[in-house]
């Protein structure tokens, strides 16, 4: 699991699930504390599935009210079909035997207040055997997640060659504590041709054989305020900057 950097640190913390296929934090927003659980089930004996749901039950019972349940988002590949998500065409894989496995999911999302926010039909794997395409994969947030739900979908147009799982893309009316991000030059997106022809002009009235050895010295007010003339602020862009101190560096002022 990713988090965006711009997210503070001591907004979200790590759930210890003791699971390799479940990763779990537990994030602040300004509607109060969420669970975010992404979970891999493995659909023959679904063992950390089980362990899941039964830990989320556990936190339930520990709080005093229902009102205190932390609510909880659930992503991730299920590895379970069902009509109530998948399309009518994958009849065939509803079969007892996996219609059993899925009930155990239901009976869980009904006990802890779970809905689907991925809608009913929306496909999200294609085998690439036979190019069918199914719903192994889902969503589930707590009913008082529900409302906060703008989007939920899945972005097939930026599916990956040759990767049969598809990208799902959800998006919640909430927000983190953000880190403030500074603008800070973009050195990539300066025009360097009126830079350079700005600093030649104004160089040639220093003196002679100096040499510019450190990012201090090319950033004096002068050369500093016609540089601002011709290059954009933007998000810090380590490469660019770089880039362009150490061509700043070796600028020799001329004569």
């Amino acid at each position: 699991m990713l988090i965006n950097r711009q997210i503070e640190t001591d907004a979200w913390s790590q759930v210890d699930m003791g699971l390799s296929d479940v990763t779990a934090i537990q994030l602040t927003t300004r509607h109060g504390k969420i669970i975010i659980a992404n979970i891999y089930n493995d659909s023959i004996y679904q063992q950390d599935l089980r362990k899941t749901i039964q830990e989320m039950r556990d936190r339930a019972q520990r709080v005093p009210t229902a009102d205190c349940t932390t609510p909880m988002i659930w992503i991730g590949n299920f590895n379970l079909h069902h009509p109530l998500w998948d399309k009518a065409q994958n009849a065939h894989l509803f079969t007892r035997a996996n219609l059993k496995k899925t009930q155990y999911l239901i009976n869980a999302a009904t006990d802890l207040d779970l809905q689907m926010a991925l809608p009913k039909g929306i496909p999200s794997l294609c085998t690439l055997s036979t190019s069918n395409y199914t719903r192994p994969d889902n969503v589930l947030v707590s009913s008082s997640l529900a409302n906060a739900v703008m989007h939920c979908n899945t972005m097939p147009e930026e599916w990956p060659m040759r990767l049969d799982h598809m990208a799902i893309i959800t998006q919640l009316d909430t927000s983190a504590e953000a880190q403030p991000v500074a603008p800070c030059p973009n050195y990539k997106l300066a025009d360097w041709k009126k830079v350079r022809e700005r600093l030649a002009a104004k160089l040639k009235m220093l003196q002679l054989g100096e040499i510019i050895r450190m990012e201090a010295e090319f950033f004096t007010p002068s050369g500093q305020a016609d540089a601002s003339n011709h290059r954009c602020c933007g998000l810090p862009n380590p490469e660019a900057q770089t880039s362009a101190v150490s061509e700043a560096l070796v600028v020799q002022r001329a004569g």
